[in-house]
């Protein structure tokens, strides 16, 4: 099992902004704009997986974890 958690931040004003989350290619919903409420993400298994971001239909960053937390920068 893995928990990950989700924060999205714009990178020069540091103000937090609604992206929509994938992980494991499945849509597991938005990031919040407010500070300190994480789109929180529980997984049945244990295992690295990839991850990305879209806001307004465009992928804005991308990765790979094992869970923990993750900071979305967006432009």
């Amino acid at each position: 099992m893995a928990i990950f958690k989700f924060e999205a931040k714009k990178m020069k004003t540091g103000a937090h902004v609604k992206v929509e989350v994938f992980l494991g290619g499945k849509s597991r919903g938005f990031t919040s704009e407010r500070a300190g409420s994480p789109l929180m993400v529980e997984t049945t298994q244990s295992g690295s997986f990839s991850w990305y971001a879209k806001r307004m239909g465009s992928k804005v960053d991308s990765g790979e974890s094992s869970g923990g937390n993750i900071l979305i920068a967006v432009d």
